[in-house]
């Protein structure tokens, strides 16, 4: 009915240097925790050759991830120190919009994240959808509003603090404007597991 106009387009970007760092990082921290558990299973492996309890198995990542966290360097035991909470969506204030691309035809998705609660949010992922006149999906994709660690890069955009609002548009435009509209679904929320204190400092330096 629309024709093609209705097709994304992306634009390409080279990944930074703190970017790659960053997803270095996250990657070291993948495989440390693989590692720890393949340890765990095959120390469960002789436990349950001679017990059958396959409780053991579970009390021995239990222990294990803990001690991995406290021998990492503070930094990236840091960036594990959260826990998810969907509850804690309703403290989220979000709006999306539609505004003229500065960079091509179009338009782009416009997202505006408010946090109006009290902690830390240190992970949100967010799925915007572009809809036609009649609500058909378009296009979607994903947004990393808070991230665990701040870098150079559009999608590392680092955590989002008491109080703090955050503004950014996608990396995506659309032809077309008074036919277009956009939704959005909170995917994914976690939050700082840090120091109450330290929580309550950053709240009242804002």
């Amino acid at each position: 009915m629309f024709g093609n106009q209705h097709q994304p387009t992306a634009d390409l970007k080279r990944r930074s240097f703190l970017s790659t760092v960053a997803l270095g990082i996250s990657g070291v921290t993948m495989t440390l925790l693989l590692c720890v558990t393949m340890i765990a299973i095959y120390s469960v492996s002789v436990i349950d050759r001679k017990t059958g309890d396959v409780f053991e198995f579970a009390e021995v990542a239990v222990h294990s991830l803990p001690q991995l966290a406290e021998s990492l360097p503070p930094v990236l035991a840091d960036v594990l120190n959260d826990r998810r909470d969907p509850g804690y969506a309703e403290n989220i204030e979000v709006s999306v919009t539609l505004a003229s691309s500065s960079s091509r035809r179009g338009v782009r998705p416009i997202i505006t994240v408010h946090n109006k609660g009290a902690e830390v949010v240190s992970l949100l992922s967010m799925r915007v959808v572009v809809v036609n006149s009649d609500g058909e999906p378009i296009s979607e994709m994903n947004e990393w509003a808070a991230t665990p660690i701040a870098a150079d890069d559009d999608h590392w955009r680092g955590p989002l603090l008491p109080g703090a609002e955050r503004r950014f548009s996608t990396n995506h435009s659309f032809v077309g404007k008074n036919d277009l509209g956009v939704e959005y679904e909170i995917t994914d929320i976690r939050i700082w597991s840090g120091d109450s204190a330290e929580t309550t400092q950053l709240t009242s330096a804002r």
